[in-house]
């Protein structure tokens, strides 16, 4: 979005939803009692037969997790079955402790959820679905006390605790 000079539109949201509303929510779990200071924005589209010229460039994603501390996923809208988005647990939680939740997108709607969250958007079946994504991150509060693998999958890794040899940024690979 920011190369198509629409970062007004990645501030506007970061510092008037997503920061308020991670505030409330995310604050002790997520953000470690910080701020989110960085965002990146993108639109992205699925649908049966991915086509660039369209902008849908796959049919559905296998599940993952994102590379934010918090992240915005709001349906721009288009006519199209399936595309449901599963949130199926978090990384570094036990798996037993998971329960998935689909959320069926509309246009309008959105979901704000932690970027370790796993996700995934079932296969669209027909018509086009678009979301507009806005990865938020704290470079100056969480990623700037934790290495990132280590924070991500609760491993308690910090920066300077070289004792731990479980990462790559600590004494076995360094």
């Amino acid at each position: 979005m920011d190369a198509i000079n629409f970062a007004w539109l990645n501030d506007f949201l970061l510092h008037l939803i997503v920061r308020p509303l991670s505030c409330l929510i995310f604050r002790t779990s997520e953000l470690d009692g910080g701020d989110l200071d960085f965002r990146h924005g993108f639109v992205t589209g699925y649908s049966p037969r991915p086509s660039a010229s369209s902008g849908t460039h796959r049919q559905w994603l296998n599940s993952h997790t994102d590379d934010s501390e918090i992240t915005l996923n709001l349906c721009l809208g288009g006519t199209f079955k399936g595309g449901d988005l599963t949130l199926s647990g978090l990384r570094g939680v036990d798996e037993e402790d998971w329960d998935n939740v689909v959320y069926s997108p509309s246009e309008g709607t959105a979901v704000l959820h932690v970027g370790r969250m796993l996700h995934r958007v079932s296969t669209v079946t027909s018509g086009e679905r678009y979301a507009y994504v806005l990865w938020a991150r704290s470079w100056g509060d969480v990623r700037n006390k934790s290495c990132p693998c280590c924070w991500l999958n609760r491993r308690g890794y910090h920066h300077g605790h070289r004792g731990v040899d479980c990462c790559i940024c600590g004494p076995r690979w360094n």
